[in-house]
């Protein structure tokens, strides 16, 4: 999202983190990923431009904030023990991460995973149902 002309306001808010960013500068833009956002406080002679990766279908949003509230990571059947964890990172249900574990920034960590302490993964990695990932640590004894 790149404000062309003008200026704007987005509200981006994820995992009880929230932010307004002001755009007003067409050499700087916003990345938007599972963040519930608002855009708003437009100038009079704003043109926002806003990128996809792919066609738009409506039914890809989420239009209520509750529903929202739903999908994001508050998830309370999971156990997650970490602090280390990406802005941007879902954890879904029935997953447990020990506290030790590193996980990077727009993660998707799909139901019924588990991660081992000293367990480190990057950005932008997607973890697929049922994936347990084991420390190597403790079997290298």
């Amino acid at each position: 999202m790149i404000c062309l002309q003008g200026s704007c306001e987005v509200y981006l808010e994820l995992k009880k983190e929230s932010e307004t960013i002001k755009l007003e500068k067409n050499s700087d833009g916003i990345l938007i990923g599972k963040e519930w956002h608002i855009m708003k406080n437009f100038s009079d002679d704003c043109i926002l431009l806003v990128l996809a990766n792919s066609y738009y279908d409506e039914k890809d949003y989420i239009r209520n904030y509750e529903e929202f509230l739903k999908y994001s990571n508050e998830n309370k059947n999971s156990e997650i023990l970490s602090k280390n964890i990406g802005k941007g990172t879902s954890v879904w249900q029935y997953v447990v991460i020990l506290e030790g574990a590193k996980i990077g920034e727009n993660c998707n960590i799909c139901s019924h995973c588990f991660i081992e302490n000293d367990v480190s993964i990057g950005d932008n990695v997607t973890i697929k149902n049922g994936v347990q990932i084991w420390d190597e640590y403790y079997h290298r004894k």
